[in-house]
Parts: structure tokens; sequence; C-alpha cells
């Protein structure tokens, strides 16, 4: 495969066995696949899916016949997006040791519980998500990256915290204010659209900010 990109990318309905999603020159990679035939609407689910002891990137957004009966099988995952699938819960997120990557967004089943376990994650997706707060996050000392829109559980408490960010999402979430953005040094991208919280206060001290995503538009 050389040097493209190939990620399983395991949704709802996917085109081929595992729906490959390609990263690259597509035609290329594809003409170097081994698969000639490609089935229609192939429905994954835990049986396929715990078949794949390997896998190391997982999208699941949605899919609720992916359930924490495949997942705690996936001991290597690194990635997992577990978005608005409600059959992905603690049960399984705390046994996935090297994750360093996890969307949570609107998933009420993924808790404070085991997001204080993965002691790894590096990149944290919990917008509208409350079942993720401020008690789990703050633990979270090594996050790059913290998507928190629309999620006032998460506040100042726990963004004051993690001096590590480089990636802030605090739109729609006024929990989220200057007292806590003006600490993130080194901080490069920032969403605050929608939150009067973040003002001028707080922004012109990210000396270290390439990318700025403001508008106060409503919901």
């Amino acid at each position: 495969m050389n040097n493209y990109d190939v990620i399983a990318y395991i949704g709802q309905f996917c085109d081929w066995r595992t729906f490959i999603r390609l990263r690259g020159t597509c035609r290329k990679v594809r003409e170097r696949l081994p698969i000639t035939e490609v089935p229609k609407k192939f429905k994954l689910n835990d049986a396929s899916i715990s078949k794949l002891p390997v896998l190391t990137t997982l999208y699941a957004n949605g899919n609720l016949s992916i359930t924490d009966a495949s997942i705690s099988k996936l001991t290597n995952l690194k990635s997992l997006d577990a978005s608005y699938n409600k059959s992905i819960t603690d049960a399984s997120i705390s046994k996935l040791p090297v994750l360093t990557t996890l969307y949570a967004n609107g998933n009420l089943s993924i808790t404070d519980d085991s997001i204080s376990k993965l002691t790894n994650l590096k990149s944290l997706h919990a917008c509208y998500n409350k079942s993720i707060t401020d008690d789990s996050v703050s633990k979270l000392t090594f996050l790059t990256t913290l998507h928190a829109s629309g999620n006032q559980s998460i506040t100042d408490a726990s963004i004051s915290k993690l001096t590590n960010l480089k990636s802030l999402n605090a739109s729609f979430n006024p929990s989220i204010t200057d007292a806590s953005v003006s600490k993130l040094s080194v901080l490069t991208t920032l969403y605050a659209s929608g939150n009067k919280s973040i003002t001028d206060a707080s922004i012109s001290k990210l000396a270290s900010l390439t990318t700025l995503n403001y508008t106060l538009c409503k919901r």
C-alpha cells in the first residue's frame, strides 16, 4: 500500500466489507486493494467488529449495532468515535488503556466514570454530553484537544488545569470564560462562537493563537 493512509471506517452501513475510507489518491489505492466485488449497504455489528483485534481506529457514530460487547475486545484502539451511540458505554470505554482520541459527543452513556481512567487521552470530544464533567476532565492533564461545545458541565474549574491544550472548542458554553482561557498559553486554536463569556480580555493574551472562530450567532 506504500504510503497511502487507509483507515477502517465503521458507520451504520458500509460500502465494503469493512468500508475503507481512503486518503491520498483514491483511484490508485483502490487499484491495489484485493477486492473485486463490493456489496452494497453491508450492516456492521458486534459479530464482525469483534473479529478485528488489531483495529486501532474505529468510527461507530450512531451505529447502535456496535456495542460494548465488541468494543471491550478492541484493546488496541487508539481512536474511537462513539458519538450518539448509547450502545457504547463506560463498561467498554474503561477497558481501552491505549486510547488517545475519543469522540463522545451526545453520548450520555459515556460518563466521568470511564473518562477519568483514560490516562493516555490527548483528544476528547464531549460536545453536548453533560455526563462528562469537570470531575474527570480536570484529571486529563495530557489533553491537547478538547471540544466542549454546549456542555456546561465542563467549566473554568477544569479548563484552567489543562495547560497543555492547543485546541479548545468552547462554543455555546458560557461556563468557559476569560478566567480559564487566559491561562492557556500554548493554545493555537479556539472556537468560541455564541460564547459571550470569552472576550477580548482573554483572547488578547493568547499570543500563540493561529485560528479563531468567534461569531456571536444563536444555536
